[in-house]
């Protein structure tokens, strides 16, 4: 049996990274997620710091919908997550299911998670696998003295075990 050096997230990462700029339009953000074909970004600053990571996810919630208007997230608690008959939450991601209107108004701020699950670039295999499945999540960013370095999904993990094989 040999020994074999842990992959880390730095084997894994990819160092090209696609991501919003925290005062983006939610359209802006759609249309990245359609060209793309990404389900997510991080989030940066004017500076280039990480300050959170928005989602399709965090865009569908039917707690942004107001009558006929879309509401940003306020706080760190979304609004309501079911309608008033208790019904769980209807996925739209779509940006044609939003009016011009809303699109246009709020910025990726106002929507995005400020809480960034991320780990370093020694962070091992089955370490990265932990966080994943603790915070059930499917990517992590690769962070180094709070800079972005990049980030690793859960369909690279798939993709390095299948080559491993």
């Amino acid at each position: 049996m040999t020994t074999e050096q842990a992959t880390t997230a730095a084997d894994l990462m990819h160092t090209e990274v696609i991501t919003l700029q925290v005062d983006a339009s939610i359209e802006e953000a759609v249309q990245t997620f359609e060209e793309f074909h990404i389900q997510g970004a991080p989030v940066l600053d004017q500076a280039g710091k990480l300050v959170g990571v928005l989602t399709s996810a965090d865009i569908a919630r039917t707690g942004h919908v107001r009558g006929n208007r879309i509401e940003a997230r306020r706080g760190d608690s979304y609004f309501a997550d079911t309608d008033s008959e208790g019904e769980d939450d209807e996925d739209f991601a779509d940006k044609d299911e939003f009016s011009d209107e809303a699109l246009g108004s709020d910025r990726v701020g106002d929507w995005m998670t400020p809480r960034v699950v991320s780990v370093r670039p020694t962070t091992t295999l089955k370490e990265m696998c932990g966080v994943m499945i603790a915070e059930s999540i499917h990517r992590v960013l690769v962070v180094e003295r709070n800079q972005l370095r990049g980030i690793v999904t859960a369909l690279d993990v798939v993709r390095h075990v299948a080559e491993r094989g």
